[in-house]
């Protein structure tokens, strides 16, 4: 009998062993995110509309083809400052990009953006979720079985398992 328990001892501070190795690997592997850009799902963006950057990339995911898809440009006061018109697009990803200016070609100030995408589908106009980059500044690592969490500048807290890229 105490060699069984003795085995169950030996057993669990394996385990233990293992868990905390695999935790250890999940934290360095962690840390390489901060200060990388990531493509989340998100409606958005914090934006350096500097001619330096020139603007940023997004994509949008378009359930069905449509002969009209668009994107809205809000600034942090809720105006709309800009519509990008994609025009007739196939099912799929769709990848857009914004240059940082207003319908009447003004380059606005950097800041957070909202962006929301539609489609005419079957005659109907329907929102479309936006995937926009976002820099990882900080990463929240998930207790026992919780799913790691990205800081993401602008945008908050996004779980690992919502990126769809990430990038430089």
């Amino acid at each position: 009998q105490f060699s069984s328990v003795e085995s169950l001892q030996n057993l669990n501070t394996s385990m233990d062993t293992i868990l905390s190795s695999f935790q250890s690997s999940r934290a360095l592997q962690a840390s390489a995110l901060v200060g990388r850009s990531v493509l989340v799902q998100t409606d958005k963006a914090l934006v350096d509309t500097s001619e330096a950057v020139g603007g940023m990339q997004g994509s949008l995911e378009l359930p069905a083809s449509s002969s009209n898809v668009s994107v809205a440009v809000y600034n942090s006061a809720g105006e709309k400052v800009r519509t990008i018109s994609l025009g007739q697009k196939s099912a799929g990803s769709v990848d857009f990009s914004w240059d940082g200016t207003s319908d009447d070609g003004t380059t606005l100030d950097s800041g957070t953006y909202t962006f929301k995408a539609t489609a005419t589908l079957d005659g109907t106009e329907t929102a479309l979720a936006t995937y926009l980059p976002a820099v990882v500044s900080s990463v929240t690592l998930g207790q026992d079985s919780e799913e790691m969490s990205l800081n993401l500048a602008g945008v908050g807290s996004v779980a690992l398992s919502k990126v769809k890229m990430i990038g430089q």
